[in-house]
């Protein structure tokens, strides 16, 4: 499982996607058949990978509910080099919330099936949501410069980067110098750039 925590996938799964060791046996979601059934569906995940993300996840946040701090604390681990807390805190409050501000397993895998397995267009509109931060289906400049300066100081001094590269990065993202910019715009902007199917 590439892309997990080492301490997600010290246990393997049998084939019905269970985790074998007894003392994991309530770490396992697939007892509840319509659960697995659900999240197979709405997921590009199979059972197995699916017991294993829901292991890490209890793992990480035994309560079954993850808080914006725990997901900051996780996501510093893979990005130690920069300052991920900005990133992940935008990232965190793009997940739809339980009604006390946590994301339970099911919020957390559905995004992270988007991004990890999403198709372009997918992956594209979650990150158009990530940015659309008082959700009107506009994006403001100010709202892609706070994302993509979040992404800069993540990486820290790993990348070196040209002068003035955060504002031409934002500009090719916006049509005809408009301040605002729409999701199809969006995507028919990156399909342009990275050469996408939109």
């Amino acid at each position: 499982m590439e892309g997990l925590p080492l301490s997600w996938t010290a246990d393997i799964a049998n084939e019905e996607g269970c985790i074998t060791r007894s003392s994991l046996t309530s770490t396992c979601i697939c007892s509840d058949f319509r659960k697995i059934a659900e999240l197979t569906q709405l997921t590009h995940f199979n059972p197995k990978e699916l017991n294993q993300w829901y292991r890490g996840f209890l793992q990480d946040c035994p309560s079954g509910s993850m808080m914006e701090e725990e997901f900051c604390r996780i996501y510093r681990q893979y990005f130690p080099f920069g300052s991920s807390d900005i990133l992940a805190s935008l990232i965190f409050k793009a997940f739809p919330p339980e009604k006390d501000g946590t994301v339970g397993f099911k919020q957390f895998v559905v995004n992270l099936s988007v991004v990890l397995r999403g198709s372009t267009d997918e992956t594209l509109k979650w990150i158009f949501n990530l940015m659309d931060r008082d959700r009107d289906g506009y994006l403001s400049k100010d709202e892609v410069t706070r994302l993509v300066d979040a992404i800069y100081k993540m990486v820290g001094n790993m990348v070196e980067l040209p002068p003035n590269s955060l504002q031409n990065r934002v500009n090719n993202l916006f049509l005809n110098a408009s301040e605002v910019s729409t999701v199809s715009q969006v995507l028919l902007t990156c399909s342009a750039l990275y050469r996408v199917k939109p």
